[in-house]
């Protein structure tokens, strides 16, 4: 090999190991996330904050739905935790990780400097993300707000006009008797007006006037004439007018029994759209009806980006998560069906398309109104939630003898909770 081979030959592995190094030296910033649904949106966010950094490497670590939780204190016990960790804020997201565990930060600063990026989100979405007075997730481009879908060959059958976004509960009731039917005849019902599960009870508890916790999240109170008030129109639906089913009559999930034709009407959130139009089923969209309390409420089960406590690089990871959450994303989200927090882009793309009647002006409208979360933020909502089973779905109790039941033991749980908290803080 002549002295100036040796040279090109020499320069070149200095060259290599030089470009090694510095890909070696680039800092890294991972997202924890599991809903695949928003997978586009989020890995052109992702490809673009990287165009933009060239010294930072993103990356998107997927885990299987239902497994976030258990992937990130394994990650944070490992010494290794994601910067960013995408939650629905179950599990007491929030209270457990945020306010005892000390898992992911504050994120009020950062807000607070970059509020210019929230200007055109939609009223009360950012609101979502806090809890006692910290911004503890920011929340992602699909809101999942929930309305009421229904079929519209149904209505058509009984002679029903369709629902509009005025109706009440005593409108529901009245409508939901006159969908329930025998249609072959040997009196049992085959097609009932409605079913709800998960937590579609929520909406209903919650437009009666009734909530779970306190504004502190240190006491249970459900035992209001406003839940009990919720939870009788439940019983009354579906153990007096049978309007729908009872244990044992239908199974499986209400989204799957919707769009077979054994219900006519169901509780879902936007992008439920795909699954109607997957069998070219016939269908409507309208808000939920109004209910006792006049200041209406709209479920929303949204996602949120939060950023751990363990991030090495936390501004970084929240420049991240203004790329997953700008209007870039945002209009990628819509070309999904997806409901983005973007008002604006909402507006302009948002829909378009789509065969249900009424789903675009009824899902941008869900917003208008109070936004709840139907997850339980702190813990005592599993007793809750048996209570509501016991009375509402089971039949077994009494509305006064669930509340004697659980109401204490929620209480007893919540106690729990904050006296570790207490412990945990010091």
């Amino acid at each position: 090999m002549t002295r100036s081979a040796k040279r090109v030959l020499f320069i070149s592995m200095v060259l290599l190991l030089f470009g090694a190094v510095a890909a070696q030296a680039k800092t890294k910033i991972t997202v924890l996330l599991y809903d695949t649904r928003q997978q586009a949106e989020n890995e052109d966010a992702v490809a673009r904050f990287n165009r933009d950094h060239p010294d930072v490497e993103a990356e998107l670590l997927w885990v299987p739905s239902g497994q976030g939780l258990t992937k990130l204190r394994t990650m944070v016990a490992g010494g290794v935790p994601p910067d960013i960790y995408v939650s629905d804020g179950s599990n007491s997201m929030f209270a457990t990780l945020g306010l005892v565990e000390g898992i992911l930060i504050d994120l009020t600063p950062y807000v607070e400097a970059n509020a210019a990026h929230f200007k055109d989100w939609f009223p009360g979405i950012l609101e979502m993300g806090q809890l006692l007075g910290k911004q503890w997730g920011i929340p992602m481009q699909n809101l999942n707000t929930y309305a009421t879908f229904y079929n519209i060959d149904h209505f058509n059958e009984v002679g029903l006009p369709m629902p509009t976004n005025s109706w009440t509960w005593s409108d529901f009731r009245n409508i939901a008797l006159k969908l329930t039917r025998d249609i072959n005849g040997d009196g049992r019902i085959d097609r009932f007006a409605y079913y709800e599960d998960w937590y579609t009870w929520r909406s209903w508890l919650e437009n009666a006037g009734g909530t779970v916790f306190d504004p502190t999240g240190r006491k249970i109170v459900f035992d209001s004439e406003a839940s009990r008030a919720g939870l009788q129109f439940l019983y009354q639906l579906r153990w007096i007018d049978h309007v729908l089913p009872q244990p044992g009559e239908i199974s499986g999930r209400a989204r799957d029994r919707f769009v077979d034709g054994t219900i006519s009407m169901v509780h879902r959130q936007g992008l439920y759209w795909q699954s109607i139009e997957a069998v070219n089923l016939t269908a409507g969209a309208v808000l939920d009806p109004i209910g006792p309390d006049p200041a209406r409420k709209t479920m929303g089960a949204i996602q949120y980006f939060a950023i751990t406590s363990g991030s090495k690089h936390p501004d970084l990871a929240f420049e991240l998560i203004k790329y997953l959450t700008d209007e870039t994303s945002a209009k990628m989200a819509t070309e999904t069906g997806a409901l983005p927090v973007h008002a604006r882009i909402a507006r302009d793309y948002f829909g378009r398309g789509v065969g249900v009647a009424n789903f675009r002006d009824v899902m941008i409208d869900t917003t208008a109104y109070n936004l709840f979360n139907p997850v339980h933020f702190y813990p005592g909502g599993t007793e809750i939630d048996r209570l509501v089973a016991d009375t509402t779905v089971n039949g077994k109790l009494s509305i006064s003898a669930a509340m004697d039941t659980y109401i204490p033991l929620a209480q007893k749980a919540l106690d729990e909770f904050w006296e570790e908290a207490a412990a945990l803080m010091k």
